[in-house]
């Protein structure tokens, strides 16, 4: 069991919903599925955890109701995590940040 492991049981602990994501390419290969967590946070706010490989993620807090229907588009991320970051650390850090305020603030300070 790896860090990876423990930190995406974190994310179903904390409630977030699993979903089958698409296939895709890479490297030629056909990937049969991806994994999407999502926890969503009223009508404005979402977080998102899309898990393509031990190290093909994308780790984000997203504005549901943003400007882009899309919530990977760049107009709703409020906050993502960092480059060079293992999927553990960055689900770590976005199971840290602050729940967004019931009026629809964020503020990533604890």
């Amino acid at each position: 069991m790896n860090g990876s492991d423990a930190a995406l049981r974190a994310l179903i602990r904390a409630r977030f919903e699993v979903i089958q994501g698409p296939p895709y390419k890479k490297n030629g290969d056909e990937v049969p599925f991806t994994l999407l967590y999502i926890r969503p946070w009223g009508v404005r706010f979402t977080d998102v955890v899309h898990v393509r490989g031990e190290e093909d993620f994308v780790v984000r807090r997203a504005r549901a109701d943003g400007p882009n229907n899309d919530l990977f588009a760049e107009a709703n991320r409020v906050w993502s995590s960092a480059d060079g970051v293992t999927l553990a650390e960055a689900i770590d850090e976005l199971l840290a940040l602050n729940p967004p305020d019931v009026d629809g603030g964020f503020s990533v300070e604890r």
